[in-house]
This record gives structure tokens, C-alpha cells and sequence, in this order.
């Protein structure tokens, strides 16, 4: 939520749990990123979530209870290339989270603050940082394009999970488990990959 004006609206709210799940993506090599646009990524994936997270963790901890759970990405864990700015938004949200994980452990508060690591799903989101990419025709990169493109395409088409469940399980566990993990992941296939991705790489 970035807008003041919406935040003092749910300001008076008392509530147990905030998920912040706001995000945009935008996709590119790093070098061509209009700044302005790597300010708007921040500043809803990231500033506009601490802004809306201190409104309600200061409630939550003076009545001692309450949850505070991040959608995170398994981007914010893994450089990849053309994906940069996202994954570093993503990567400044889980390095804040847990932060504020053992802040308020370090003060044996009740809060939980927990981070959920969703992998490829197909709601769109992905698909729309592909198409917003390659779209300029002034790229250095141009001559690479297809081929970027194409490789990025299959590794999406090949690996999103259609079904939702797994993550949307992992968020109803985070809202209700007793003793809440940390870090909650889905699917389970791509927190494989994913080890397998850092190892290649490494």
C-alpha cells in the first residue's frame, strides 16, 4: 500500500493478522532500467510494505499478539539475470523480515513474523515481467533477445505449477499453526531446483 491517504483509512483497524502480498515485477537487464521504474518496484514491493507493517506492529505489540507474514518469492534468494531489480526487492524484504524476526525475539515479544516462499505459480505475474522485458527495440541486448526470451519461456512453461494449493496451504498453516515456522515454502519440486540451481551456479 503506498498511498498515505489509504494507509491512515485502515489505520484504526485492529486486526490479528497482516499479510503483505503487494508486488510488481518488472524485468530487463540492469544497465537499461529506467530508474523511475526501478523506484516504483521498491516502493510497492518494499517501502510501501514497511510503511503498512509499522502501522499495525506497533498495535500488535503493545497488545502482545498477532502475526505478520510476508509473500516473499524464491527470486529474493537466487540472482537471476534479467530479473535483477525484483529479486532485489524481494531480497530486501526477506533481509528486513528476518531483522524484525529477531528483534522481537531478542525481546521475547508474542508477534510472529513469518515470510511465505512462493515458487512459479501461473496467475499471470510471470508471465507479464517476460513480455515487459525485451520490449525495447534500442536495446544493446537486441540481437539476444529471442534467444533470452525463448530460454526464460520454456523455463516458465516447464516448471509453473497450475495448482495453487500447495502455497495457499503454507499461508493457511502460517495464519494457524500454534508455533509458527519462520519461512514457509511451495512447491516442494522447486525448493529442490532451487538447491540444485545454487550448486550448479556455485
Amino acid at each position: 500500500m503506498t498511498n498515505q491517504e489509504d494507509r491512515e483509512k485502515v489505520s484504526n483497524l485492529d486486526i490479528d493478522v497482516l499479510i503483505n502480498n503487494a508486488a510488481i515485477g518488472i524485468g530487463g537487464s540492469i544497465v537499461e532500467a529506467k530508474m523511475e521504474r526501478i523506484r516504483e518496484n521498491f516502493e510497492v514491493n518494499f517501502f510501501g510494505t514497511i510503511a503498512l507493517t509499522q502501522i499495525f506492529l506497533r498495535k500488535m505489540i503493545q497488545k502482545n499478539s498477532g502475526r505478520i507474514i510476508m509473500i516473499s518469492s524464491m527470486a529474493g534468494d537466487l540472482a537471476f539475470p534479467w530479473l535483477g531489480i525484483y529479486s532485489s526487492t524481494k531480497a530486501a524484504l526477506n533481509c528486513l523480515t528476518t531483522s524484525l524476526y529477531k528483534e522481537l525475539k531478542s525481546v521475547d515479544s508474542n508477534v510472529k513474523v513469518i515470510i511465505i516462499e512462493p515458487g512459479l505459480y501461473r496467475t499471470g505475474f510471470n508471465e507479464v515481467m517476460m513480455d515487459n522485458k525485451y520490449d525495447d527495440e534500442d536495446s544493446m541486448f537486441k540481437e539476444y533477445r529471442k534467444k533470452i526470451y525463448d530460454n526464460k519461456q520454456l523455463k516458465i512453461n516447464f516448471l509453473s505449477s497450475n495448482n495453487l494449493k500447495s502455497i495457499v496451504d503454507q499461508i493457511v498453516k502460517a495464519v494457524e499453526d500454534e508455533n509458527p515456522r519462520f519461512k514457509y515454502k511451495a512447491p516442494f519440486i522447486h525448493q529442490v531446483l532451487k538447491k540444485s540451481y545454487v550448486i550448479v551456479k556455485n
